[in-house]
């Protein structure tokens, strides 16, 4: 989930874009390909919330290396 904080901007879920404003927010599904980008003249902030833990448990194959993460 994206929430917007600040700045304008547009949020791309795969082939769907939609425009943001302060107080928004986007639901990004798990595996969905996504950008943010700032359309506005201030920075576009967001509070980005991912439940990358019970996303390592559901995967089937080694997450961590998929992800570029180091495993600990």
């Amino acid at each position: 989930i994206f929430i917007f904080l600040k700045g304008k901007g547009k949020v791309i879920v795969d082939q769907f874009e939609n425009e943001v404003n302060p107080g928004d927010f986007a639901f990004i599904p798990r595996w969905c390909n996504h950008q943010s980008i700032n359309t506005g003249t201030e920075d576009l902030v967001l509070l980005a919330v991912a439940d990358f833990g019970l996303t390592g448990k559901s995967f089937i194959g080694n997450y961590l290396k998929t992800a570029r993460l180091k495993a600990q």
